[in-house]
């Protein structure tokens, strides 16, 4: 019997060799909602157990790493905001707290920016960094239109 509560979403799977930890020699099993681009499950096993649930018994018992359940089914609106940079600051917490800061003033309606784009030089002009943000919507949510872009001026002849 189906489950009252199942969510049918369209999700992507990826099966890679499990790479770093204890079990380099392994599998690492992936599922990320499409809607939201959050990876939800995450499952490594060593090729033993792989191969035995592949080709053998189907099911075998595993550790599962959960994450982003709160996103599963959203989808993911992205934007990107100039955001001031805080003057010389000397120590580098307080940088990082003024950073926070400055990125802070922006992070209305659910929006989410990410700080490390003020160190990245490379979105840095003028004393204001490009900053990217991200926030999770209900599908089919009325949300805020992005301005309007300006009309492009006609050439005189």
């Amino acid at each position: 019997m189906r489950d009252p509560d199942s969510k049918n979403l369209r999700g992507m799977l990826s099966i890679t060799r499990a790479l770093g930890g204890d079990d380099t020699n392994g599998a690492r099993l992936v599922i990320m909602d499409v809607n939201s681009g959050c990876e939800i499950l995450t499952v490594e096993l060593p090729v033993e157990q792989f191969a035995e649930c592949l080709l053998g018994q189907g099911r075998v018992l595993c550790h599962c790493e959960w994450s982003n359940t709160n996103r599963l089914g959203l989808l993911a609106e992205h934007k990107s905001e100039l955001v001031p940079l805080p003057g010389n600051i000397a120590d580098a917490r307080d940088e990082a707290d003024a950073i926070r800061n400055a990125v802070a003033v922006f992070e209305v309606d659910g929006w989410m920016g990410d700080d490390r784009d003020c160190h990245n030089p490379h979105r840095i002009r003028a004393g204001r960094a490009l900053v990217s943000f991200v926030r999770f919507v209900k599908p089919g949510q009325k949300t805020d239109p992005e301005p309007a872009a300006r009309p492009s001026r006609k050439k005189r002849s």
